[in-house]
């Protein structure tokens, strides 16, 4: 049985193929995924999260920055919607971006793929905050502090757990 488009919106369709529903995104399949990683003045490591309140959940979410691929570009390669969102999202600028690992976001939802990336040797060169249809604090927070800091945020807004998978790469990747 070929698909059938349930509905087809602006951003989002929904697909039947067999007995199965799911969603696809109209721009794209590809989503990036940054652990961004500063120091301070003192030479240690700093995640880079961001909180941003999310409709569907009607709270913040803290997570690390993330978009959609060709949402700008329809051309864009993936590589450069993990510049474009980081610096974005939070005002920073990656002087190393390295791919860490790409798989399924929701197999049993979408067909979407998320690609994480680790960006480090970062420079400041804006405010961040999202782009006009966003409104993004952004928070850094010493590596080794991180995990346990997550945990005691999670009594007040939704914690994204990619971030715990960003974490644990963030953790194994080299910084030097």
């Amino acid at each position: 049985m070929s698909k059938q488009i349930l509905y087809d919106g602006q951003y989002l369709k929904v697909v039947r193929d067999g007995h199965w529903e799911f969603v696809e995104r109209t721009s794209g399949k590809d989503v990036v995924y940054i652990v961004p990683i500063s120091e301070n003045k003192w030479g240690e490591a700093e995640a880079i999260f961001i909180k941003e309140f999310r409709i569907p959940l009607q709270q913040d979410v803290i997570g690390f920055p993330a978009g959609l691929v060709g949402d700008v570009d329809s051309d864009e390669q993936i590589i450069t919607a993990a510049y474009r969102e980081l610096t974005e999202e939070t005002g920073y600028e990656a002087n190393r971006m390295r791919h860490l690992v790409s798989g399924p976001s929701s197999s049993g939802l979408s067909n979407e793929t998320i690609h994480y990336y680790l960006a480090d040797r970062l420079v400041k060169i804006g405010e961040g905050g999202g782009d006009e249809t966003e409104n993004i604090e952004v928070i850094k927070i010493p590596l080794h502090k991180a995990e346990g800091w997550l945990q005691e945020q999670a009594q007040y807004c939704a914690i994204d757990t990619k971030s715990y998978i960003g974490l644990y790469w963030a953790n194994r990747v080299t910084l030097e």
